[in-house]
């Protein structure tokens, strides 16, 4: 056993920090939906890219893609002219 080690467990009478178990766990669910196809939109990707009069498709929550692709016959399709779109921003 290294000295430093040695020293700082006789000192503080233990050799490992044990990890504690989650305090409060999620119990979040995301609630099913459709798909959603959002058209010519202005979109502000997260990494600073302007992207104008372009799609976007959301599918089980998150980003299908962005420009073209395919959709599911129940896609749920929003006129997002003269709308912006922004990343979801959370600040801890």
């Amino acid at each position: 056993m290294p000295l430093f080690l040695a020293l700082f467990t006789a000192l503080f009478g233990f050799s490992a920090v044990k990890a504690q178990p989650e305090a409060f766990p999620s119990t979040y669910t995301a609630p099913p939906s459709k798909p959603v196809l959002f058209r010519n939109a202005t979109i502000l990707a997260g990494d600073g890219q302007r992207h104008d009069n372009t799609d976007l498709y959301i599918e089980a929550g998150r980003v299908g893609w962005i420009g073209e692709g395919e959709t599911a016959p129940e896609t749920l399709v929003v006129d997002a002219s003269d709308r912006w779109i922004t990343p979801g921003l959370i600040d801890v």
